[in-house]
């Protein structure tokens, strides 16, 4: 608690000292400081559950955003930590970080109910409801999200069983907090009324999936 109030009394330093323009970047440097100065191990961040890997895998496929932990940023508790050693599970849609100290190195997976968003690669994920997104496009109050999700297949391997995961993805749109599904048509028609022509238009010429969700929400937005 008192690294909680801690961190957050850096916060109103910078916000009393550094002007507008250099407001994120210098947070960013001070918050960075502070967290490596205490170490991870010991950061509020650190809650939840030690992470145990449940299945044997087949030809190194996993179900994991990332084949190795990757250095992400994670909004935990209504704070912001940088670079921190993290991972998205598809499967169980949680996020785990990695925890190293001097004695150890294990992983938790983190307390969910506290976790509203992390940017991992550079994709930015947010929390609807209980579920984590990816972030693709945000206009005029309307979201599209991708949901990565995976298939397990079991295999049996001289009497010993093996899992393998195919990774799928899907678009959805968030509007005014309600969330469709973008392949069906109706839902495009739902969520664009008045613009039917060029959905039409956009299913009979569909080709690939990732960049027909992506460009058909973006064109529809910009009407």
């Amino acid at each position: 608690m008192k690294k909680k109030i801690l961190r957050s009394l850096i916060l109103l330093v910078a916000y009393s000292q550094i002007s507008y323009s250099q407001d994120s970047a210098e947070n960013k440097q001070l918050l960075v400081w502070f967290d490596t100065t205490v170490k991870q191990q010991n950061l509020n961040i650190n809650k939840g559950f030690k992470y145990t890997e449940k299945y044997r895998t087949f030809n190194n496929s996993n179900h994991f955003l990332n084949d190795t932990f990757t250095s992400g940023d994670i909004i935990y508790n209504n704070q912001t930590y940088y670079n921190v050693s993290c991972n998205y599970d598809i499967l169980d849609d949680n996020l785990i970080v990695r925890i190293k100290s001097s004695t150890e190195n294990y992983s938790l997976i983190l307390d969910k109910s506290k976790v509203s968003g992390f940017r991992i690669n550079n994709k930015e994920f947010i929390k609807i409801n209980t579920t984590f997104y990816e972030l693709r496009n945000n206009l005029n109050g309307k979201k599209l999200l991708k949901k990565q999700q995976v298939k397990k297949k079991e295999l049996v391997r001289n009497k010993r069983t093996y899992y393998n995961f195919e990774k799928l993805e899907d678009y959805f749109i968030a509007d005014k907090k309600v969330i469709l599904s973008l392949a069906k048509k109706k839902n495009w028609y739902a969520s664009f009324p008045n613009q039917e022509k060029m959905i039409d238009f956009y299913f009979k010429n569909k080709k690939s999936p990732n960049f027909f969700s992506e460009s058909l929400f973006s064109n529809l937005s910009k009407q």
